[in-house]
């Protein structure tokens, strides 16, 4: 259960994908408290659950539709 990352670590293991390419796409601070213990990256979405707990939980990158979200992962 969050923030235990080992829902994570399944995911990692299962695709073989470095830590460093997996992003955790949330809405709540549990969300960024997860991908901390996990060792990966983090983005909010404002449109989600709770976004006011993204900043307070220290979320530094957030987006506010899908679109952004397409864009930062194509790079």
């Amino acid at each position: 259960r969050k923030p235990d990352p080992a829902g994570v670590e399944y995911l990692r293991a299962r695709t073989g994908t470095a830590l460093a390419h997996m992003l955790l796409v949330g809405d709540s601070g549990v969300d960024v408290r997860t991908a901390r213990a996990a060792g990966i990256a983090f983005c909010g979405v404002r449109w989600g659950l709770a976004p006011d707990s993204l900043r307070a939980a220290g979320a530094e990158q957030m987006v506010d539709c899908p679109a952004e979200l397409v864009t930062l992962v194509e790079g």
